[in-house]
């Protein structure tokens, strides 16, 4: 099997635990985490350091590495700071996930539990597609996104680089969302949303 580091150990490193576990294709040797402290085991495994000590794990001979941070800025300060070392950050895509053959997913995603890509929809690097989240037909998904457990994004959306899209959110057909924008929880998208703008409610609206 091949040995992994889990990169943060807050929440989203349970969900990551846990697909991992199912995958059966890696062993994790443990956790990287500034903030938690490295008597901690979350889940039965070791924090086993800072992510100061990235380049004296990989020195190690640990080749792979998976990025358990949902936070869209965090998530990728660490993804180009793992790449520089010179891990490996493969995609993971949990067992019960439905993904079209003709699909397309980038660099160190996460497909997570019940997560449904249909056809012709592309998956940037770095993104989360969360517990039951549904992407339908020829959906475009830029890096590092974030879409939260339960969202329904329609067919043809476009979703730019660094967006959020806050949990049990709608995205209807033929939309456009721009880079780093942000959904609240369980708005209803009609209308293109502008670049590094705030949309909530039913239907969305900018704050």
């Amino acid at each position: 099997m091949v040995k992994i580091v889990i990169i943060g150990a807050g929440g989203h490193s349970r969900v990551i635990i846990s697909l991992i576990e199912l995958l059966n294709e890696y062993q994790i040797i443990g956790l990287v985490d500034d903030v938690n402290h490295l008597d901690e085991k979350i889940l039965g495994y070791q924090i086993i350091g800072g992510i100061s000590e990235l380049n004296e794990i990989r020195n190690s001979g640990i080749t792979h590495a998976v990025i358990a941070v949902g936070n869209n800025d965090s998530r990728l300060e660490l993804f180009n700071k793992v790449v520089n070392e010179g891990f490996e950050i493969p995609t993971l895509i949990h067992p019960t996930a439905i993904v079209e053959s003709n699909v397309k997913i980038g660099r160190g995603c996460q497909i997570c539990l019940g997560a449904k890509i249909c056809s012709a929809s592309i998956i940037g690097s770095n993104s989360i597609i969360n517990t039951g989240a549904i992407i339908e037909h020829e959906v475009i998904v830029g890096d590092n996104v974030f879409v939260a457990p339960g969202c329904a994004v329609a067919g043809r959306v476009i979703i730019e680089s660094d967006v959020f899209i806050g949990i049990g959110s709608v995205i209807i057909e033929n939309t456009k969302i721009g880079n780093k924008a942000v959904i609240g929880a369980g708005s209803v998208v009609i209308n293109d949303v502008k670049p590094e703008s705030v949309v909530v409610g039913s239907p969305a609206r900018a704050i």
